[in-house]
């Protein structure tokens, strides 16, 4: 039947989608950690406040401000603020965690979420200043505690 042949024509498909957006989501999350260190060496304040500290400057030379780290990632994403956005069904949300004595921030977290479970991908990836991507196909943000990838 036509039902069935469509099915069998969409299924591989949804699941060739769901890969190449998980496989975004989690190199995303590589590239934002790699940022996020090269601006804590580069400028001495620890890490960003939030992804617009990472972005590149609307005029003039990269800063502190807007360092100017990761231009390609940011190309093209929408509901854009400046600690998330979406891009490739994926919502990428940055937290800041804990200062030091000086008051630059010393940790943080990355979650890149599917928009809609199961439908723009089925897991859901964690990174922090470690630099070790983990993952859950649990219908939830992925956590420390979770797997890595």
């Amino acid at each position: 039947s036509l039902c069935l042949l469509l099915v069998f024509a969409v299924a591989p498909n949804l699941r060739v989608r769901h890969q190449r957006n998980e496989e975004w989501a989690a190199r995303a999350l590589r590239t934002l950690h790699s940022a996020e260190q090269t601006y804590a060496d580069r400028y001495g304040k620890g890490f960003t406040e939030d992804f617009q500290q990472l972005d590149w400057p609307a005029s003039g030379e990269p800063s502190a401000a807007n360092a100017g780290l990761v231009k390609d990632l940011f190309a093209e994403r929408r509901e854009v603020k400046p600690a998330s956005f979406v891009k490739r069904d994926y919502r990428l949300v940055y937290e800041p965690l804990g200062r030091d004595a000086a008051g630059r921030i010393s940790g943080f977290r990355i979650v890149a979420t599917p928009e809609m479970h199961k439908h723009a991908g089925q897991r859901s990836f964690y990174v922090d200043q470690s630099g070790v991507v983990r993952w859950t196909s649990e219908n939830r943000p992925a956590q420390q505690s979770d797997p890595p990838l």
